[in-house]
């Protein structure tokens, strides 16, 4: 088509052709050297200047440039998204830090439609649980509130996804004490809230190379004001808590003291004081029943031990066609695995209707749930299904199937998965289900 053509009887569609048609060619009479790798991105001084109040006084005020804008605090993909913006109208965007990236560089050049795209598409339930903490990080360092009670809500309701994010344990300490200070999380108790403020402890004492408790005695020492430690049971408390290098025995005494009751002590400055616990929520409830469980004791290093047991219900299902084989707990090197057995009848159950070419299919599904059980509470581990299609008119006599799980070692080796404090055993349920329609 002739972008010079007038006969257009959409006459904006052809202005965005001739502006996306500038976009694509070399034929520009401005150039900008963007960020920390001075990449060079060119443009048109009249489109810039258009859409830009800041960019028209760049290039036509009194203090307009001469020679190439350098641009130091944008990234070139952003600035990239703005242009193109500036060109067409439109921008797209992957990520809701990618957005927020976006709309600083909207604010700074005062594009306020460009604004506008970017909290939209923020509001609209783009923020990921696990990019939420480096995007309240991007809000707290350019003083952006707008956002604040959708991150907020994100953090709460998402919980067990954010600390389980790759950016948790490098997150700030402003950051760490908005997730303390929240009166509802998605997690499953207080007991929970510590575990993972100490893992975020100990990454920074590692960072800064310094101990554990050096560093609570200094710029973090007073996040521990927010774990609400009257609020756990004393059961809790000994077992978690009182081993741990984040709170002085002095600390320790006076919290299991007042868990006692019998015997209280005035608490210190540097704890908390509630003893009411926060609203523990969870984003959904898991209504499924299974009909058959079993529950492997687990030696993680012990040498010795290769094999956790077998479990073998007496099962037999689909006119007796299917055949449970069991299911069996085995380590090998850095590997628990957990394997479901399922063995499937298929030869033609009816020869008359096999030679006559009449089949019924049947979807058989096995379902697999694995969960670590310690003390009151259940951590999930793995979930998976598997679906098997089976025709009576197969020429096969029998298949067998099998839904294998693979859990790493340094999974279990989680304080909170012990057994009698001890961290090398963990109990770990198998939940499982085969159904067929």
């Amino acid at each position: 088509m002739d972008l010079n053509s007038s006969t257009d009887p959409d006459v904006s569609k052809t202005f965005k052709k001739r502006f996306l048609h500038l976009l694509d060619k070399d034929i520009c009479d401005c150039e900008f050297i963007v960020g920390s790798q001075e990449t060079v991105i060119k443009g048109h001084k009249l489109l810039f200047s258009a859409a830009s109040e800041v960019f028209y006084a760049m290039f036509y005020g009194e203090l307009k440039e001469e020679q190439s804008v350098r641009i130091v605090d944008i990234d070139p993909e952003v600035f990239q998204a703005m242009r193109q913006f500036i060109y067409t109208g439109k921008v797209n965007f992957t990520s809701a830090i990618q957005a927020l990236s976006v709309y600083i560089a909207a604010r700074k050049y005062i594009i306020h439609a460009l604004s506008t795209k970017c909290v939209s598409f923020i509001q609209e339930k783009h923020i990921q649980p696990s990019e939420v903490l480096e995007f309240v990080e991007i809000c707290k360092v350019h003083y952006i509130q707008e956002f604040e009670e959708l991150y907020n809500k994100v953090i709460q309701e998402h919980t067990d996804k954010v600390v389980e994010s790759d950016y948790f344990l490098l997150a700030g300490s402003e950051v760490i004490e908005l997730i303390l200070k929240s009166p509802s999380l998605n997690l499953s108790s207080e007991i929970d809230v510590f575990h993972h403020f100490e893992r975020w402890v100990r990454a920074e004492a590692e960072r800064k190379g310094v101990d554990v408790g050096e560093i609570m005695t200094g710029s973090i020492g007073h996040l521990r004001k927010h774990i609400r430690f009257l609020s756990m049971s004393l059961d809790d408390f000994i077992t978690t808590v009182a081993g741990s290098p984040l709170l002085n025995s002095d600390e320790k005494v006076a919290v299991a003291c007042n868990l006692k009751k019998s015997d209280s002590k005035t608490m210190p400055n540097s704890l908390s004081l509630e003893w009411q616990p926060r609203n523990f929520i969870t984003t959904s409830l898991d209504t499924k029943c299974y009909k058959y469980k079993h529950v492997f004791l687990v030696t993680i290093d012990d040498p010795t031990t290769s094999s956790f047991g077998e479990y073998k219900p007496d099962f037999r299902g689909c006119d007796g066609r299917i055949k449970f084989g069991g299911i069996s707990c085995i380590k090998v090197l850095e590997y628990i695995y957990f394997n479901v057995r399922v063995n499937i009848d298929q030869r033609p159950r009816y020869q008359k209707m096999y030679f006559m070419g009449y089949c019924k299919a049947k979807l058989i599904t096995i379902e697999l749930k694995l969960e670590v059980l310690a003390g009151k509470r259940c951590y999930p581990l793995f979930e998976n299904n598997l679906d098997i299609i089976v025709n009576d008119c197969h020429e096969e006599q029998d298949e067998r199937y099998s839904v294998c799980a693979k859990i790493p070692k340094s999974t279990l080796k989680n304080r909170r998965f012990s057994v009698d404090n001890a961290s090398n055993i963990v109990n770990i349920r198998c939940s499982f289900n085969i159904d067929w329609k």
